[in-house]
């Protein structure tokens, strides 16, 4: 007998409904399978995860199913069921349990069951006179012929002595069910029967209850449909069996579960498709804006008044920032409760690389820079550079989000998308546009080649600058390690990539040329300062190394992680570049000055 009893091993365990009486504190649902809620009321009696049944007319091992939420805690059961296609899904779904394809009743042998319709299966029977009521009704019934044991003779042929608690659903065939038991061979703590006429709240008890009631079982419950029977002498569940499920059992209802699930499943379907739909929108945008700057660029030309015309002065490092916000923005775009975050369209991801879409992805929430950064800096993200949102949308996955996030980019059609599309997820993210001059990316002769930030001094405790400094020419470098120098924190760090050179390999050079270019046509593709000059700039902000992390590939990106020098952080050295040579180079964007370029990586 302790075969039936053990629970299946690989089974995913649920906690018992009892459990979640007055227990608030575990936010699941619990699901309730049966048809009313017979399993929430067996469930305050049984709350270990080794048990065992027998189910008598088991029906559906899911929908309707007394004995689901118990083959999720582990149990184990005999389920007698003579439906074939019932039967084949308990085979199917519960392979530890004992499935037989019979009818019971007071005789062996065979006997005619008449199948319900699809939309009353569970009202399938063995009594004529409950079919004949049904074909009355307009019912369409099929016949056919089944095998039928005796309770007992199955009990004895599995071995079972004993079980936790019956459940008989036989729709008017009760009697001859339980008469066919040996009360006294077998030990069945709760006995569980349908006690109305089939399809009706009419009680129908009165024939076969005498047979419990002589075995020393007592009435604990009527719930309107069925009768709950434990010994006489079991107080414990007779009490526990008293009450019909009800709102402080904390279930719900399968079926509703299941309803809510599906639509859940639809409105992401449909949330996707018109997530993309947005996607595609805003690649059709950004092409029809840039050929509207291309437009207008050439009508300059015409004109005489080309972009290669002098920037005028910028603001001087020392200007005050700006107190207002530019007065262009664009309008949000709500998101849906539960709405993933939007992924920029193609167009922009082919701008900053790379371009697959676990690179803007933290589905972990682990901090945008990991080990290096402390969790107290993210109080102020300041992301100079922030492109189409590559760090912004994983700092809005990150645990915990920012306290505040300012992302700020040269690129307008960036800047829109990630206000449309990022800003309404939280309050305290921010985007601007940085509306520096630039030929390929933001053109216009007559914006400034530099800005300050629109931050107050000290403000800024993470400041990122992700492939910028890459980009910056000498002419607009010593301006924003000013800035960065004046927005930062006494506890703050920022974290920035560079391009460095040694001297000794350039003897041509003048005392005065600190940057190398590789592209003439236009020198911010890439810009590489000589290493000691920029060790002498951070020096002259009084600003110091706390990380310096030599690039995978010589020649690369250098990381640095750069805070005040009287930060106890301060006074990492620059090492040598000794990593291995190699070839790393951005995908090729053709008719790239047509889409323009963000300032970022991101």
């Amino acid at each position: 007998m302790a075969s039936h009893l053990r629970p299946a091993a690989a089974r995913r365990r649920r906690p018992p409904l009892g459990d979640r009486r007055g227990g608030p504190e575990d936010p699941a649902p619990v699901i309730s399978y049966a048809q009313n809620g017979e399993d929430v009321v067996l469930a305050r009696l049984f709350t270990g995860d080794d048990g065992f049944w027998i189910d008598v007319g088991a029906g559906h091992p899911v929908h309707d199913s007394v004995t689901q939420h118990f083959s999720e805690r582990g149990w184990r059961g005999l389920n007698v069921e003579p439906l074939a296609e019932w039967h084949e899904l308990l085979v199917e779904q519960r392979p530890d349990d004992i499935n037989e394809r019979v009818a019971l009743s007071d005789r062996a042998g065979t006997a005619v069951l008449h199948v319900g319709p699809p939309e009353n299966r569970g009202g399938s029977t063995l009594e004529d006179d409950v079919a004949a009521r049904y074909r009355r009704e307009g019912q369409v019934l099929t016949s056919e012929e089944v095998p039928v044991e005796r309770l007992d003779a199955l009990l004895a042929e599995h071995g079972i002595a004993r079980a936790d608690f019956l459940k008989v659903d036989v729709e008017g065939h009760e009697r001859a069910v339980l008469s066919a038991v040996d009360w006294d061979a077998v030990d069945i703590r709760v006995v569980v029967v349908e006690a109305t006429e089939p399809n009706s709240p009419t009680p129908d008890h009165d024939s076969w209850e005498p047979i419990l009631l002589e075995a020393g079982y007592a009435c604990a419950l009527f719930d309107g449909l069925n009768r709950f029977y434990a010994r006489a002498d079991d107080d414990e569940a007779l009490a526990a069996l008293s009450v019909p499920a009800n709102v402080f059992d904390g279930a719900e209802p399968h079926r509703w579960v299941s309803t809510v699930a599906a639509a859940e499943g639809e409105r992401r379907v449909l949330l996707r498709a018109r997530l993309e739909a947005e996607a595609e929108l805003d690649g059709i945008l950004l092409h029809l804006r840039n050929l509207a700057d291309e437009a207008a660029a050439l009508g300059a030309v015409a004109e005489g008044t080309s972009d290669a015309a002098p920037a005028p002065p910028a603001p001087s490092a020392g200007a005050a920032p700006p107190t207002t916000v530019p007065p262009r923005r664009a309008e949000h775009t709500a998101p849906v409760e539960g709405e993933p975050l939007p992924v920029p369209p193609i167009e922009m991801r082919t701008l900053v690389g790379p371009t697959d879409v676990e690179a803007f992805d933290n589905p972990d929430g682990a901090l945008l820079l990991g080990d290096d950064v402390p969790v107290e800096a993210y109080r102020f993200v300041l992301d100079w550079g922030s492109g189409c949102g590559r760090n912004a949308r994983k700092l809005l996955q990150q645990t915990p989000r920012p306290g505040r996030y300012l992302g700020l980019d040269l690129h307008l059609g960036m800047v829109e998308w990630c206000q449309r599309r990022l800003e309404p997820f939280d309050e305290h993210f921010r985007f601007e546009h940085h509306d520096v001059h630039n030929p390929g990316f933001n053109p216009g002769a007559d914006k400034p080649p530099h800005l300050p930030f629109p931050v107050a001094d000290g403000d800024v405790t993470l400041f990122l600058a992700l492939s910028v400094f890459t980009h910056v020419l000498p002419s607009s470098v010593d301006h924003y390690l000013d800035e960065m120098a004046r927005v930062l924190a006494d506890d703050g760090i920022a974290w920035t990539t560079w391009f460095l050179f040694d001297r000794v390999g350039f003897p041509m050079l003048q005392e005065d040329q600190h940057a190398l270019f590789v592209n003439e046509h236009d020198p911010t593709n890439a810009v590489i300062y000589e290493r000691s000059w920029f060790l002498d700039a951070l020096e002259r902000r009084g600003l110091a190394l706390a990380t310096a992390r030599a690039p995978e590939v010589r020649g690369f990106q250098w990381q640095m992680g750069i805070v005040h020098d009287h930060d106890p952080r301060a006074g990492a050295t620059l090492p040598d570049d000794d990593a291995p040579t190699g070839v790393v180079r951005a995908g090729h964007v053709p008719d790239a000055h047509r889409v323009g370029r963000a300032s970022s990586g991101g």
